[in-house]
């Protein structure tokens, strides 16, 4: 990485402090092209843009739209369940009581409206196990992979 018109250079050793890191670490990550530095005189130096942290207020979370999408799965899944629990009641109720043979063909209808509905809220469960899961495991990787470059 190239310095873009730093107006400050900062020392390996003093960033390497600053960032709790060992200093070859640091020369490492400059020349991997991870931290914008260069060599003058011997001396290695890291661009004073590096250092700067981001506060809380400048970093954005991510959107979490698979959350969302979970979530509305989730309890559409639900009122399905109950919209087709209450439909196939009310069809049994129609078709014993007062027999009507057409209410036998509602409740069947019913029947399939809950196992899909059930079907749903067992994929919503899965997938945020899936979201989980994924996201646990790029935490993960990133952090080992980090480790292993630049143990």
């Amino acid at each position: 990485m190239e310095i873009q018109d730093s107006k400050e250079l900062i020392p390996v050793e003093r960033f390497a402090e600053q960032k709790g890191m060992d200093t070859d670490k640091v020369i490492r990550m400059i020349k991997d092209g991870f931290y914008s530095g260069k060599l003058i005189e011997g001396q290695w130096y890291v661009d004073g843009s590096e250092s700067t942290d981001l506060s809380r207020d400048q970093i954005k979370p991510p959107k979490r739209y698979g959350k969302i999408i979970v979530t509305v799965m989730y309890v559409l899944g639900w009122i399905g369940v109950a919209v087709g629990s209450i439909s196939y009641f009310w069809s049994l109720w129609s078709w014993i009581i007062k027999g009507d043979s057409t209410a036998m063909i509602l409740a069947i209808n019913s029947v399939g409206v809950v196992a899909s509905s059930l079907l749903t809220v067992i994929l919503a469960l899965l997938m945020r196990a899936v979201f989980d899961i994924a996201k646990t495991v790029l935490i993960c990787s990133a952090y080992y992979a980090s480790e292993r470059l630049y143990a």
